[in-house]
């Protein structure tokens, strides 16, 4: 028999919420004991955990389901469910269906939806006719929803109507069924053509960048009329085909904005919301750039993930718009919506464009910019040909390859203290083609450079590598350092963990801070400064 849940130490439990946290054989048996915890959220860890060692895991499991009661019996077979291979957990999960345990019936049930095939399914069905418990009822309609046909729906659709719930795994079933045929049919977006109407548009960026951003779509042949809406926010409206804003290289991404839908008096939320999907403004977007079925997905944007409230809008759309398919795991369109008191807010984001700006980047880097990020600085920077450039933090390269594109024959220099962020860096150089930029492993605080014009950076910090005194203490020293580097006229442009302290160093090696404004890398703000050295400077 595994441990009670309070056999397991206090200092061994406390591994469960350590995500790299990688049990060993002999962490199995209590964690089997935590797994059976009647804390949820205790058995949730566990099963993470599990999940983890896999191959370690599944044989205790197995060994230890005979002899398990509840709760443990159900998270059992819902671990298994999910771990082992097709053919293993259909053949456990069909002895699963006529288990002791109600709950690990019902996971059993859920598990061989994901399974799928013939003859699982006409289990289910005679499960169904032999059962009468309402949830366990639910979950076989529910689990043939997931993984059916056509024949499947009409059995769904002849069964009697029931409550409330009921009609809703029903009408959440018959839409799964849809999903099937819909993605054989195959969807694609066309990103050349041209819509009849103009279309109000919506571009996002990192908070901060909203002046480049804005810059490179005024010089979007297919945009007029480009303002800044809010923080990180471009409004425009497209009067050409897509193809061009897929080489807006500062830009997150983009989406068409429909004009909002007022709610009615008494109006549930979820139809005001199906209302906004099913508007004429937003299926012209779909006629107009859909090829194929029209398939999507719905994110709410602040109203958390209700999986309830997304279920009766897409059945609510079912109803309005049948040829409008919910598929929320591989939908080329996502329907981004948002309301308040008085209306709803649509988005329409197309998902299944190819992003190729950025191909050239062979491997990620820990810790490494964003490119969106380097874009920015390298527009903010604007190097020149005659450029001697210096990223003393160069990660994978990203800043001194968006330089490059701007000014191809500056002199480039990178340096990293990681050999492997080196190598990357001259593997994402190569790649993009721009084989002259000196890559070299060495602290930027020893390194002498050849002289430098320009230093462009977004050295490590925050959360990607910890917060903490030590960052803080590096970029103040590095602009002392730089300081004595950097050619007169000169300039650094780069994210400051620590604005303050790293204006007080610049000024007091004579430096002049041009410019300060909070940047958002993500969930954590630094400040994007731009220092330059007089032209008439002397070297210190």
């Amino acid at each position: 028999m595994p441990p009670k849940p309070t056999d397991v130490p206090d200092a061994r439990a406390a591994l469960l919420l350590e995500r790299s946290f990688v049990p060993a054989q002999r962490d199995l048996p209590w964690l089997l004991g935590a797994l059976a915890a009647e804390d949820d959220k205790k058995a949730r860890a566990a099963g993470r955990a599990l999940s983890r060692v896999k191959e370690l895991a599944v044989p205790e499991l197995l060994a230890a389901y005979e002899k398990s009661q509840t709760p443990l019996r159900a998270r059992i077979v819902r671990f298994l469910g999910q771990a082992l291979d097709a053919d293993e957990a259909r053949d456990f999960l069909m002895r699963a269906l006529v288990d002791r345990d109600p709950k690990a019936k019902r996971m059993a049930v859920s598990a061989l939806g994901r399974v799928g095939g013939a003859a699982v399914e006409n289990n289910l069905r005679r499960l169904y006719d032999t059962e009468e418990t309402p949830a366990l009822r639910k979950a076989i309609v529910e689990a043939i929803g997931r993984m059916g046909n056509e024949e499947s729906a009409k059995w769904i659709a002849s069964l009697p109507r029931g409550d409330e719930e009921t009609e809703k795994v029903r009408a959440r079933a018959l839409l799964m069924l849809k999903r099937g045929p819909a993605r054989a049919a195959g969807t694609t977006i066309d990103a050349h053509v041209e819509a009849e109407e103009p279309v109000s548009i919506v571009v996002w960026c990192r908070s901060g960048f909203e002046d480049v951003l804005t810059g490179e779509l005024l010089a979007c042949e297919s945009l007029v009329d480009v303002k800044r809406a809010s923080i990180g926010t471009i409004t425009a409206t497209l009067v050409g085909p897509i193809a061009p804003l897929l080489d807006v290289r500062a830009a997150l991404g983009f989406g068409f904005r429909v004009a909002p839908v007022d709610r009615r008096i008494g109006e549930p939320l979820e139809k005001t919301m199906a209302r906004a999907v099913t508007c004429a403004e937003a299926l012209r977007v779909f006629a107009a750039y859909t090829m194929g079925v029209v398939r999507y997905r719905i994110e709410l944007v602040r109203a958390g993930k209700q999986r309830s409230l997304v279920w009766s809008v897409a059945a609510e759309v079912a109803r309005t718009a049948p040829n409008l398919i919910n598929d929320p795991n591989e939908a080329p369109w996502e329907l981004r919506l948002d309301s308040d008191d008085a209306r709803v807010f649509l988005t329409i984001v197309p998902r299944a464009l190819e992003d190729e700006r950025f191909e050239y980047r062979e491997e990620a880097v820990p810790a490494a910019s964003h490119p969106t990020v380097a874009v920015a600085l390298a527009r903010l920077a604007n190097p020149r040909n005659y450029d001697a450039i210096w990223d003393p933090f160069c990660g994978g390269g990203t800043e001194l390859i968006e330089c490059a594109r701007l000014a191809p024959r500056a002199k480039m220099f990178g340096s990293d203290l990681d050999p492997k962020a080196v190598a990357t860096a001259q593997a994402n150089a190569a790649k993009a083609g721009f084989t002259s930029i000196e890559f070299r492993v060495g602290d930027a605080l020893d390194l002498v450079p050849p002289e430098v014009t320009l230093v462009i950076s977004n050295p490590p910090m925050g959360r990607r590598v910890g917060e903490g005194s030590e960052t803080h203490d590096l970029a103040e020293r590095f602009i002392v350092r730089a300081s004595r580097i950097l050619a007169p006229g000169g300039k650094i442009v780069w994210l400051s963990p620590n604005a303050v302290r790293t204006r007080n160093a610049a000024e007091r090696m004579g430096l002049t801070v041009e410019l300060e404004r909070p940047v958002d890398l993500g969930g954590f703000d630094v400040t994007l400064q731009v220092i330059t050295k007089s032209s008439l400077a002397l070297r210190r």
